[in-house]
């Protein structure tokens, strides 16, 4: 493998990891907002500052609302004002419904259309928008890997997704060994990163992965949503040092986060406070204790600062605030336990409002304001649509091929299911009696094997929820992603279908001759990519897995309610079951005849269009001296058509069309998760 380059070489910034923590709130003094970075730039090498990609951002009287039907808009974020410097990490605290990821979505060009934006956000005292690999939003609700790839695997991969075309494979995978040392999982190169005690890493580690995909193009703002939700101890202090690095090296680093720990609150930098969507403070972290106890709410000694804010202007702890909230005058800290969340902070914005550390902000914002820098840009060029394509391609078919539960069992599964019905239904002969035994069989194989395609489910969820997240950071597009997952499964269900369909259709008896097996694992094949393609629809809409295979199974015995073997067409109910249920059952297609409207005569015809299985069985041969024509236009009064193979276009065409619908419906369920995570609860997160 490549060595790990040097800075000078790489084809863009990286950024060193260095940390030197700050000082410690108990022993240093309390001071107002000061804006030189606690390393100077010489400090740190030229090879790992760019500054062409600096980013100062800056931003006043920033609100946000959302309408509401029965009431009045509700506010968000009402006038935050602040700023984001390289060399220092802004951490944007308060309690739950504070406005916290509100402003990270506003401040990231994130929030859903449905909210009402008002302010001034500028990067480099410019009004302008965040291009490709300038940013990136980083949340653990989205928190999806492909579990069967190892570390160094999905470092490398999504190197060549992201990195350009043009640059050299060696310096793709020597930009992957770089990103993944300073990221400090070297020893976990060759471990999965799915979740289990032996093989696999961490939720702290995985979560490191997902950091090091997105610092592989050097971007310039980094916000990070609920950094360190769900993570405990040594976790916490991994993520938050190589976030510090991070910074140190030049980025502009904003997280949220509820609380932490007294370790961790004495290595933040700058505080910004929300409580109600309102700014409570704004400056370092040692000068936030300053401000309270100022205010009339000191710290106790010994105590965590991060709980004591907590405490002091969290909703949640305003029936139990007494015990907790401290006060120097025993007058005052009763009158306060009394008071109304509401008030408190209140009291407490309009004290900051009050204070030298406002007017420090206000007078940083206007300077940076006034002080044009250049340009945001990211010298890295999106890589081509065609590496895209392959890159996807290679990753969802490693991931498959090693994903045992996906198709690997489905197809031991199958083979079984078709080995039971091929023994049930042993040697079936050409009486009058075996007409029934043919059409159900045919029936049950083709209609189990559709069925167990609803498995696959929750594998598609997870493929379809990790596609969404990489969305959200312009990793590649979603019609890459569809026609790269769709090309990948075609091996398996090729298998799927030929395997498993030996056992049975020779033990049956069915109708020989090599074009009648041919036709029928065409068949088959074509109707597993459409029931694949239908269940991948079905996961892009579904919030979780588990309601996706309920909805899967339900859509899959509708479909073979109207597939035609248990109740003709023409005896359906009009209404909702013939139309326009049974027109739009791939089941119908593999089984027997359908109508359909489009047509290639005339603006717009009516046909008749034979439809395959019992077609390719019966046609040709004689049950009880009665002709296969006799059976399939007689008995089962099935009308003549152009011919069986048009089936197979019909099948052909549906799963062109699940496959685009599921697009379609990709792009609007990052809508509606996006609107949904935003609008959580009251609306403010």
């Amino acid at each position: 493998m490549a060595q790990s380059p040097t800075g000078d070489n790489l084809p863009l910034r990286q950024y060193s990891i260095q940390y030197q923590p700050s000082p410690s709130p108990l022993t240093s003094q309390a001071s107002p907002i000061t804006s030189p970075p606690p390393e100077s730039a010489s400090s740190i090498p030229l090879s790992q500052v760019d500054t062409e990609s600096a980013a100062s951002l800056s931003w006043k009287d920033v609100t946000v609302s959302f309408e509401q039907r029965s009431s009045s808009p509700q506010v968000v974020l009402d006038g935050v004002a602040g700023y984001a410097e390289p060399y220092r990490m802004l951490t944007i605290m308060g309690p739950s419904q504070s406005g916290k990821s509100t402003l990270l979505r506003a401040l990231s060009g994130r929030l859903c259309r449905k909210a009402k934006y008002q302010g001034d956000i500028r990067i480099n005292g410019r009004r302008q928008q965040l291009t490709y690999g300038t940013s990136t939003f980083l949340t653990p609700d989205d928190e999806v890997l492909p579990d069967s790839l190892t570390v160094k695997e999905h470092l490398i991969l999504s190197a060549f997704l992201r990195l350009p075309s043009n640059l050299p494979r060696k310096e793709k995978l020597a930009v992957a060994e770089h990103v993944m040392s300073e990221m400090g999982l070297t020893e976990l190169a060759y471990r999965y990163v799915r979740k289990c005690p032996h093989k696999g890493i961490s939720g702290g580690e995985r979560r490191l992965v997902n950091l090091a995909v997105e610092l592989l193009i050097g971007p310039s703002l980094i916000y990070f949503d609920d950094a360190f939700k769900g993570l405990e101890g040594a976790s916490v202090l991994s993520l938050l040092i190589k976030l510090k690095g991070l910074a140190r090296g030049g980025a502009t680093v904003i997280m949220c986060t509820e609380h932490v720990s007294s370790q961790v609150y004495e290595l933040l930098d700058d505080l910004c406070l929300l409580s109600n969507g309102k700014m409570v403070f704004f400056g370092d972290n040692i000068a936030a204790v300053e401000h309270f106890s100022t205010a009339g709410f000191p710290c106790p000694p010994n105590h965590n600062p991060s709980d004591h804010f907590l405490y002091t202007i969290g909703a949640e702890f305003e029936k139990l605030r007494a015990p907790f909230l401290y006060v120097q005058d025993a007058e005052k800290a009763e009158a306060f336990a009394k008071e109304d969340h509401h008030q408190i902070v209140n009291f407490l914005s309009a004290s900051y409002q009050g204070s030298d550390f406002n007017a420090a902000l206000v007078s940083k914002v206007n300077m940076l304001v006034k002080k044009k820098g250049g340009v945001l840009v990211n010298r890295i060029k999106r890589p081509a649509s065609r590496s895209e394509f392959f890159t996807l391609s290679y990753r969802s078919l490693l991931n498959t091929t090693r994903a045992l539960g996906f198709y690997w069992i489905r197809i031991l599964l199958s083979f079984l299911y078709m080995l039971s019905i091929g023994t049930i239904f042993l040697r079936l002969d050409h009486s009058k009696s075996s007409i029934e035994a043919r059409a159900a069989c045919i029936f049950l194989a083709l209609e189990g094997m559709m069925f167990l395609s609803v498995g696959g489910v929750p594998y598609m969820y997870n493929e379809v929820k990790m596609h969404v997240r990489e969305m959200v950071n312009c990793h590649y597009g979603v019609a890459n992603f569809v026609v790269a997952n769709s090309i990948a499964s075609l091996p398996f269900l090729l298998l799927i279908s030929l395997v498993p369909l030996c056992s049975m259709y020779f033990l049956a008896g069915l109708h020989s001759g090599a074009l009648k097996f041919i036709y029928f694992v065409v068949n088959l094949y074509l109707s597993l990519i459409v029931s694949e393609s239908l269940m991948m629809a079905i996961s892009c809409i579904v919030p979780n897995a588990y309601t996706g295979m309920i909805i899967g199974s339900c859509v899959q015995v509708l479909f073979m309610l109207v597939g035609g073997y248990v109740r003709h067409d023409n005896n359906l109910p009009k209404a909702f079951w013939k139309y326009p249920s049974s027109y739009i059952s791939f089941h119908a297609h593999s089984l027997r005849v359908k109508r359909f409207l489009p047509g290639f005569q005339g603006l717009l015809m009516c046909g008749l269009l034979s439809q395959g299985m019992f077609q390719n069985e019966f046609l040709g041969s004689r049950y009880g001296g009665h002709t296969g024509a006799y059976i399939v236009y007689g008995e089962y009064n099935f009308p003549a058509s152009p011919g069986k193979w048009w089936s197979l276009l019909i099948l052909a065409g549906m799963a062109i069309f699940y496959r685009t619908l599921s697009v379609v419906l990709i792009r609007l369920s990052y809508r509606v998760r996006s609107l949904t995570r935003t609008c959580i609860a009251t609306g403010k997160t």
